[in-house]
């Protein structure tokens, strides 16, 4: 099972030096070294721990304890300490890919393009960009293209939301990648929210349903106050056309709601789509039960 951290328990931290690897694979030891580099006295110290992973971070990321050491090693050393960390992950080509696709990996590379400087992570980030849509519509690879917009340059942001227009039929009819939608369409540039916007719409009868599910609803609410007065005007007419099917689900219900309170002249939606911190949940907190039941509705609207 998950082992989240914990802390509190201040103690001697020198207790793990020599044996950061193998504490690190193990529930309670994974703890213990977590505390450590907590407890650590200075950056030296505490990247003299990190240290002893070296040779050894491609097994710690995928391991289901060792992940949240090297999660906590790239929060509290200083961003250069964390680069060996990226250099092998990238020692095998394809490994950046393999990694955003697993549970445990996802994590360690949320975790990299959210303290590593922008210059560190760049070779990795391309890597990600040659499979992004791939990627968003994965279980696990979806949370890195979004940590990517939150946590990337202004021009990853734009250069991925211009990826999503171009993909605009298969992101929206995916139940991932409507996250990393909504995560576009919050962060983004105007200019850039009102082009995928547009582009959502462009899709015949893809905005209806995208309105019926979990994180559709959101992308679609963020999408509405982007649109031009006759590009909203069309949006109203086919969410409208499908408005008994909408009120069948409480996400379909949300939209009309929205979008009626929208037309009335009340506040647009913004920034629904909470940042996701993997620190405690760690993973989509879907049921497998949810997740097959959207899965299903979404192959019955389509």
């Amino acid at each position: 099972s998950d082992v989240p951290p914990a802390f509190g328990r201040r103690g001697d931290w020198t207790v793990v030096v020599g044996d950061v690897l193998l504490k690190s694979r193990t529930p309670e030891g994974c703890r213990e070294v977590q505390q450590a580099l907590e407890d650590a006295p200075n950056n030296e110290a505490c990247e003299a721990l990190a240290m002893e992973l070296q040779e050894h971070i491609w097994e710690v990321a995928l391991c289901p304890y060792g992940n949240y050491v090297l999660q906590k090693i790239i929060s509290v050393v200083r961003p250069h300490a964390s680069h060996f960390v990226i250099d092998e992950l990238r020692r095998v080509p394809g490994n950046v890919v393999k990694a955003a696709r697993h549970k445990f990996g996802c994590r360690v590379l949320q975790r990299l393009l959210e303290y590593c400087r922008p210059d560190q992570v760049q070779d990795m980030v391309e890597e990600l960009f040659e499979v992004a849509v791939a990627l968003s519509r994965h279980r696990y690879g979806n949370y890195v293209m979004q940590h990517l917009i939150l946590h990337g340059t202004s021009q990853q942001r734009s250069r991925l939301s211009s990826v999503l227009q171009g993909s605009a039929a298969a992101a929206g009819s995916d139940v991932n990648a409507c996250a990393v939608l909504s995560k576009a369409l919050d962060y983004g540039s105007e200019d850039d929210q009102i082009a995928l916007a547009a582009a959502l719409l462009a899709v015949p009868g893809l905005l209806p349903r995208m309105a019926r599910t979990r994180y559709g609803h959101e992308a679609v609410k963020l999408a509405l106050p982007r649109l031009p007065a006759e590009k909203l005007q069309e949006a109203r007419r086919q969410l409208h056309e499908e408005a008994d099917r909408l009120r069948l689900t409480r996400y379909g219900r949300s939209v009309m709601a929205s979008m009626e309170a929208f037309f009335k002249g009340d506040s647009p939606p913004s920034r629904t789509a909470t940042p996701i911190d993997f620190n405690d949940a760690n993973e989509d907190d879907r049921t497998e039960e949810e997740e097959e039941e959207e899965v299903a509705l979404w192959q019955a609207t389509i």
